[in-house]
C-alpha cells in the first residue's frame, strides 16, 4: 500500500511539473526573468514528511527541459494558506489600482 502511495505521489508531482512547464512555455516570449527564481511548494500534500525531497527528486528529472531556471526548491512558510494569502495580496493590489 505504501509503495502504491509513493508511486501515485510521484505521478502527481510529475503531472503538476509538466503543466507548470507548459504554462511558462506559453508566456516565455512575454516574460523575462533576469535570474533564477525559487520554487515554493505549498498545499496540504506538501506537509507530509519527505514530500519536499520527493518533489526535488522529480524536479531533477525535468530540470534540463524546464522553461525557466529554478534557484532552489523550498516549502512555503505555511503550506495550507500560502496560495490564499498570495491571492489576497494580488487582489488588494488590483483593487488599489482601480
Amino acid at each position: 500500500m505504501q509503495e502504491a502511495i509513493v508511486l501515485y505521489v510521484r505521478a502527481l508531482i510529475t503531472y503538476c511539473l509538466q503543466n507548470i512547464a507548459a504554462q511558462f512555455k506559453k508566456v516565455q516570449n512575454d516574460v523575462s526573468l533576469p535570474e533564477p527564481i525559487p520554487f515554493v511548494v505549498s498545499g496540504g500534500t506538501s506537509k507530509v514528511a519527505g514530500f519536499i525531497d520527493v518533489f526535488k527528486d522529480e524536479f531533477e528529472k525535468v530540470r534540463k527541459g524546464f522553461p525557466i531556471e529554478i534557484s532552489k526548491i523550498r516549502p512555503a512558510g505555511n503550506p495550507l494558506t500560502a496560495v490564499a494569502e498570495g491571492l489576497l495580496v494580488l487582489a488588494s493590489e488590483e483593487h488599489e489600482d482601480d
